[in-house]
C-alpha cells in the first residue's frame, strides 16, 4: 500500500477513512460469504458436483432405499438441511466487528462432520462437505478485504 500526503489535512482525511473502513468490515465480509466467488457459491458448486466427483457412492443397498423414500435426491442432499446451510439458502452468516462467522445448526450440525471425516464405527465414508478448494480463493478474498480497506 503505498500512502502519499501532501499536508496535514489531507494526512488526517486518508487516515480517518481508513479507520473508518477498518471498523466497518461488514460489506467485504458480507461478500466473502454470499458473492459470486463467496464460500456460499464454493460450497454450491461443491455439492452439486457431488465432490468434484470425489464423494464415494452410496452403497448399493442404501441407494436402493434413498431412492424409494427420498426420490431423485443426490448424495448429501436427503432433506437439504446440510445443502441449505452451507450454501445460503438458510441465511446462517453473521459479521460482528472484523469476523464473518457461518453458523451451522439443528440436524446438520450433528451429521456435517461425521460425513467430513468419515465414521468408520458405521462404515460411513468420508465425503467433505466443506471443499477443500476453499484455500484456493483465500488469496482472492485477502484481496478484497485489502482493497476494502485501502480505498
Amino acid at each position: 500500500m503505498k500512502i502519499t500526503v501532501k499536508g496535514i489535512e489531507q494526512a488526517k482525511a486518508i487516515f480517518t477513512q481508513r479507520i473508518a473502513n477498518i471498523n466497518t468490515l461488514r460489506t467485504p465480509l458480507g461478500d466473502i460469504a454470499t458473492g459470486r466467488d463467496g464460500f456460499y457459491q464454493a460450497e454450491r458448486e461443491w455439492f452439486d458436483s457431488e465432490g468434484s466427483g470425489r464423494w464415494k457412492p452410496l452403497s448399493p443397498w442404501y441407494a436402493q432405499l434413498k431412492a424409494q423414500q427420498y426420490p431423485g435426491k443426490r448424495i448429501l442432499r436427503r432433506t437439504d438441511s446440510m445443502y441449505n446451510q452451507f450454501t445460503g439458502v438458510t441465511k446462517n452468516y453473521r459479521v460482528t466487528g472484523s469476523t464473518l462467522e457461518i453458523r451451522v445448526t439443528g440436524k446438520a450440525s450433528e451429521y456435517w462432520l461425521k460425513h467430513q471425516q468419515g465414521d468408520p464405527t458405521t462404515n460411513l465414508p468420508r465425503r467433505e462437505v466443506i471443499s477443500p478448494y476453499l484455500p484456493g480463493k483465500f488469496a482472492a478474498w485477502h484481496q478484497k478485504i485489502t482493497d476494502w480497506l485501502c480505498k
